[in-house]
């Protein structure tokens, strides 16, 4: 007989209410992660700028790097590069080989003949008689126009690495 009452709805049309508590625990530990997340990159980060550089790689030797240029070289050679230009490359290397090992600064840049003065004054009897060979096969594939393949430049090329090579291990 409460009128009250009557207005209330059944127990099965009540509506339940939203459980906002569950839903700021989960949004709560879901920043809390992320911010932990973002925290620790930063401190990785931080303590890795922190470190110093690591020590640049020892220098090649320039033998080594000459015998494996002069491998491609000859590798394209092989494939039908023109024996001019891998004379034109096998020289250019050489000298600059050459350069590095002796000091001389204008090995680049100089020709046969001051090639073999330069060395004719400052190195030993058996490089000048290799680095005259090689600069006779060479010669000819630059500017005689011959027709052979490099192949006989390009051994002449690793005698003359081998024997720079040898000699600057040789105590004199």
């Amino acid at each position: 007989n409460d009128s009250s009452a009557s207005s209330l709805l059944p127990p099965e049309k009540v509506p339940v209410p939203f459980a906002w508590d569950y839903v700021g625990i989960a949004g709560g530990s879901i920043a809390a992660a992320l911010l932990a997340i973002w925290g620790w990159k930063r401190y990785q980060a931080w303590k890795a700028s922190r470190l110093p550089p690591p020590p640049p790689p020892p220098p090649r030797d320039p033998v080594e790097v000459a015998r494996e240029k002069l491998q491609e070289l000859a590798a394209q050679a092989r494939s039908g590069r023109p024996a001019r230009e891998t004379a034109f490359a096998v020289g250019e290397l050489l000298r600059e080989v050459h350069g590095k090992l002796h000091g001389w600064t204008e090995s680049v840049e100089s020709t046969s003949f001051e090639w073999k003065t330069w060395c004719a004054r400052n190195r030993p009897e058996v490089e000048r008689i290799v680095l005259g060979d090689f600069l006779l096969e060479a010669d000819l594939l630059r500017y005689a126009d011959a027709t052979h393949d490099a192949e006989q430049l390009l051994e002449k090329a690793l005698v003359l690495l081998d024997t720079q090579d040898r000699l600057r291990s040789e105590k004199p």
